[in-house]
Order: C-alpha cells, then sequence, then structure tokens
C-alpha cells in the first residue's frame, strides 16, 4: 500500500504528465472513453511503469477496465484509473468541450470528479478536452478551479493546440 505522501506525488506526477500530452483532434463519433484509451493511456501508462512501485495498474477503457464508484445505486466509471494492490488511487474523467457551450460538459465532470473521491478514490483529475483545439477556459478561470478543488485532491487540465 502506498502512503499519504506517496499516494500525493503519484497524483501530483500524474497532473504532470497529463499536462505533457498533446492534443490530439477528436475523431468523428469518438466518445471520451476511447479518446482516452488512444490519446491519454499510452503516456500515462509510461508514467505508471516508471514509478518504483510494481504493483501500480492502470486501469482504461480497452485494458484493465476502471473500477466504479456506486453512488445512490448508479455505477460510475472513470475513464482512466490507476491502482494500487486493487485500492483506488486516481480516477481520471476525460470530457469533450466546445468553445460555445461547455457549461454542462463542465459541471458534469466536476461532478463525476466528486463523486469519486468521495466514494473510494483517493484522487481525481478532469481532463478537457477541446474539440476545436482551442482553449475554452480562460487561463485565470482555470487557475480559480483548481485552486478552490486543490484541498478535494481534484485537478483540472485542459488539453488544446
Amino acid at each position: 500500500m502506498l502512503s499519504e505522501a506517496q499516494r500525493t506525488r503519484l497524483f501530483n506526477g500524474l497532473v504532470e504528465a497529463i499536462e505533457e500530452i498533446s492534443w490530439n483532434e477528436p475523431l468523428e463519433s469518438e466518445r471520451e472513453p476511447e479518446y482516452t484509451s488512444r490519446v491519454l493511456a499510452g503516456p500515462l501508462l509510461e508514467y505508471v511503469q516508471t514509478r518504483n512501485h510494481s504493483s501500480l495498474i492502470l486501469g482504461f477503457d480497452g485494458g484493465n477496465r476502471p473500477l466504479p464508484v456506486v453512488f445512490d445505486g448508479q455505477k460510475f466509471y472513470p475513464d482512466l484509473a490507476i491502482y494500487d494492490f486493487g485500492s483506488r488511487e486516481i480516477a481520471v474523467e476525460a470530457k469533450f468541450l466546445k468553445q460555445s457551450s461547455y457549461s454542462g460538459q463542465l459541471t458534469t465532470a466536476i461532478g463525476q470528479a466528486m463523486i469519486y473521491r468521495s466514494f473510494g478514490y483517493f484522487a481525481a483529475v478532469i481532463v478537457l478536452i477541446s474539440k476545436e483545439g482551442r482553449k475554452v477556459l480562460a487561463p485565470a478561470t482555470l487557475t480559480k478551479l483548481n485552486a478552490e478543488l486543490e484541498p478535494w485532491r481534484v485537478a483540472i487540465i485542459q488539453l488544446s493546440n
């Protein structure tokens, strides 16, 4: 089992690893879990494998499926997750955003991340993916959101050109 300090380092390192991933345009009719498997899983699997913990596992659609959390009788599956000996460590939720209408997707992503945190995962990362390749959230907005979510061990990352 990972200590609290190790879990925090894993979370912070994962956030940094995701920030290094280049934006890829979502394919026509591609959903978030498929995008996660195609674009995020490879670099994050490499990140997990370079940690000094052979017990870490990356779960994603097309690989080891992420473990759900149950909230009010409903199962919620993150798009990607990291486990340590089966213990839920980090949930990753990807959401496509359009420049013109993103409020529903953003609030859904934040809500899902809070559910993952509250019902089993140590931390959660939200990856916002611009459908058009442009930044959807202003940097100041993203900074404010991350400051508010930090005590909950939730981070938001925006992938764009």
